[in-house]
């Protein structure tokens, strides 16, 4: 970008377009552009499938040459790439993508803290040409950890923790009945 960092030029949920952009250099044949992102919210002891990046890129307009880019990745001072994929388009905005089933930092499956530590973003591979890209994202696809399936469809389970339990689930209603404890409208369902 002209100015600015470079993360809030792709961070647009749905993309932008021209408006926010950053741009490979036209003279290198590489350049990586990697950045940080917002922690998931992935429940503990939950299992990664995978990670999924995708960046919306385009070559630049008015160049002649095909552009190729990689998604990639950074994890634990690695980096990891997808195959270079061609980017001929200079009037839309397609969109690349590339799964990781395993972290290439560990040779093993993603932890939670792998992937809230991942750096995502793209590589100009090694064509004399231009790319702009107005976002990149990241999605996971995981299996939440298996829980205890709660008696009765929930009922009598204030807390939501899969049991009815005395101290906890009857002390909670017993508060808000005389007063002491505000609960959710999915409590009060519950309840």
């Amino acid at each position: 970008p002209a100015s600015g960092a470079h993360w809030d030029k792709v961070d647009e949920d749905p993309h932008d377009g021209d408006t926010t952009i950053i741009s490979t250099p036209l003279n290198l044949l590489t350049y990586r552009d990697t950045f940080t992102h917002t922690p998931s919210n992935i429940p503990a002891g939950s299992t990664i499938n995978q990670i999924e990046v995708f960046a919306v890129c385009r070559k630049s307009a008015g160049v002649i040459s095909i552009a190729a880019l990689q998604v990639v990745i950074r994890s634990g001072g690695s980096n990891s790439q997808s195959p270079a994929k061609n980017v001929n388009s200079d009037n839309s905005w397609p969109t690349n993508s590339h799964p990781w089933t395993t972290d290439p930092a560990t040779g093993a499956s993603w932890t939670i803290a792998g992937v809230d530590n991942v750096q995502i973003g793209v590589n100009k591979a090694g064509v004399n040409a231009a790319i702009n890209c107005t976002q990149i994202y990241m999605v996971v696809t995981y299996e939440p950890a298996p829980g205890r399936v709660p008696p009765c469809d929930s009922y009598g389970d204030i807390d939501g923790d899969g049991l009815v339990t005395q101290t906890t689930d009857a002390t909670w209603v017993l508060e808000y009945v005389v007063g002491l404890r505000t609960l959710s409208p999915d409590q009060l369902i519950r309840a």
